[in-house]
């Protein structure tokens, strides 16, 4: 389960990575941290949609796992955690998907369905009052 994991992959699962494209991704980046990525190569490597590909890259930059230079004709992605704390627990994290992927994915799945719940939350109540005014 998710417990089993460490409190800093955890938090870096819930709060950084927004599911298992994000987090192959990621990891692809790190391997290469010198590579200015763009969303062909991601695509091709990992055999992503290309829009998903974008949106992955996009996520990780707004994580501040990623920055991203808009230099070029087409933007170039790095792996560049903005701390070194995140450095070291994004290596705990590859470590750890390396060995046990079934809990990364099952923890990645928790904290996606926790979101959908969540908006539902948010949205439930303002359909009510919606359906009210209409009956």
């Amino acid at each position: 389960m998710s417990g089993e994991l460490p409190l800093d992959v955890l938090e870096l699962l819930r709060e950084r990575v927004l599911g298992l494209d994000g987090l192959k991704v990621l990891l692809l980046l790190r391997e290469e941290p010198s590579t200015g990525w763009t969303a062909f190569p991601v695509v091709a490597r990992l055999d992503l949609p290309k829009a998903w590909a974008e949106g992955s890259l996009e996520d990780l930059c707004a994580a501040e796992l990623l920055e991203k230079d808009d230099t070029d004709e087409e933007p170039r992605f790095f792996y560049r955690p903005a701390t070194l704390a995140i450095d070291a627990t994004v290596a705990r994290l590859a470590e750890i998907y390396e060995e046990r992927p079934a809990d990364v994915i099952r923890t990645l799945n928790d904290n996606a369905l926790e979101r959908v719940r969540m908006a539902a939350s948010r949205a439930f109540p303002e359909l009510l009052v919606s359906r009210g005014r209409r009956d």
